[in-house]
């Protein structure tokens, strides 16, 4: 995921996305080894109709990113990013939970700090996703 709710996507957006896998360095040493947000789905996580949600990180800018995408079979399957590590003191201990509810399908998602015995519930940390159910 890149911070602006979209996958990395190297064909689509380019050094438009800053820190791709496809810039790196490593990928003059092995072209084929690397992939971004758009190639994981498309070879990975589309193909497999068992994905309920992913969870991506080490994103800078703000480090908060969702996006839905349908599987080609229909299933919608939510895509997360968070990462903290750009806040005061490396992150202040910032930790995302995830409450997977007993219907099976909804997560409640709150970020929380214990260093700081704090609570981020803005509408870009706390929120519902809802996931389709494996068969």
């Amino acid at each position: 995921m890149y911070h602006d709710d979209t996958r990395y996507d190297w064909p689509k957006y380019g050094k438009r996305q800053s820190w791709s896998p496809h810039s790196h360095a490593i990928v003059k040493a092995d072209v084929e080894g690397v992939n971004d947000g758009e190639e994981l789905w498309n070879k990975l996580v589309a193909k497999r109709e068992n994905f309920i949600l992913t969870l991506n990180g080490h994103v800078l800018a703000d480090g908060l990113g969702r996006t839905v995408t349908q599987t080609p079979a229909g299933r919608n399957v939510p895509q997360v990013l968070v990462n903290f590590q750009m806040k005061p003191n490396g992150g202040d201990g910032w930790l995302r939970l995830l409450e997977f509810r007993r219907d099976g399908k909804t997560v409640e998602v709150v970020d929380y700090s214990p260093t700081r015995n704090q609570r981020n519930e803005s509408p870009q940390n706390k929120f519902a996703l809802e996931t389709s159910k494996v068969i």
